[in-house]
């Protein structure tokens, strides 16, 4: 998915409203219900139903409740798009190291013309060092481009996760708050006909946590995978000597 920075702005800024439109219809709900005076109507519900009520609304209060905690405990996405700017200035490193190439391979005779006579030990060491250089810069640029792809993905997987948490989020509240509102506006005497909607939108809700979680999860494992493949191409230090830039002194000059 291709989020860009304006459509993922306008997404994560209405999460928060969003969570506060739910949990102030969720708390309306439940103060209608423990306030309302019934009056006459005292008998019209057994307790039994009044029970059926009372617990799915706690259960709707508590699995909303869980679910902003969870949210809470990701704190706020930052400015993902940052990552996405520095993979771009490291892959301008791995361009300029590679266009140093030419000087150390077809323009080595020019820069060192005494290696083509000079016979002397140092020549030897001096006559290779173009060639090493050359396989040094490849593992240094290689290292940049990979670090560029990481934080490139990296961004890309905070940026998507906080979309779809977004997303999710627009989705639940206009599916749940129509629920909240029945249950608002509705006469309490027929709160009857409803309890297997309000039971139904707890049952939602605990699809939508769920939901939430699986993204959180899914992104986690993904980004240690990377994290480990980074590590990975750092640990190969082909082009070095001994992790070292090749010079006179270390090839043996």
């Amino acid at each position: 998915m291709t989020v860009t920075e304006e459509e993922f702005s306008a997404t994560v800024e209405q999460i928060g409203p969003k969570q506060e439109e739910m949990t102030g219809g969720i708390n309306s709900c439940i103060d209608k219900f423990n306030n309302y005076d019934w009056g006459c109507w005292a008998n019209t519900f057994d307790s039994g139903t009044q029970d059926k009520i009372a617990t799915a609304l706690t259960d709707l209060s508590q699995m909303w409740a869980d679910f902003l905690e969870e949210v809470a405990q990701l704190m706020s996405p930052g400015w993902p798009f940052w990552f996405l700017d520095s993979s771009d200035d490291w892959l301008k490193v791995k361009s300029d190291l590679t266009g140093q190439k030419a000087f150390l391979t077809d323009g080595a005779a020019i820069a060192l013309p005494a290696t083509e006579s000079w016979e002397a030990p140092e020549a030897r060491v001096y006559k290779a060092m173009p060639g090493a250089q050359s396989a040094a810069i490849d593992g240094v640029a290689g290292n940049a481009g990979d670090l560029g792809d990481h934080l490139h993905d990296h961004g890309m997987q905070i940026i998507d996760l906080w979309f779809d948490i977004g997303m999710a989020m627009i989705d639940y509240v206009q599916l749940a708050g129509e629920s909240v509102a029945n249950f608002l506006t509705l006469d309490p005497t027929k709160w009857l006909d409803i309890v297997s909607e309000i039971v139904d939108t707890v049952s939602n809700l605990i699809d939508f946590v769920q939901q939430i979680l699986q993204l959180i999860k899914d992104q986690w494992t993904s980004t240690q995978n990377a994290m480990y493949d980074l590590k990975a191409d750092f640990a190969d230090l082909s082009g070095s000597v001994a992790g070292a830039w090749p010079t006179p002194a270390n090839l043996g000059g």
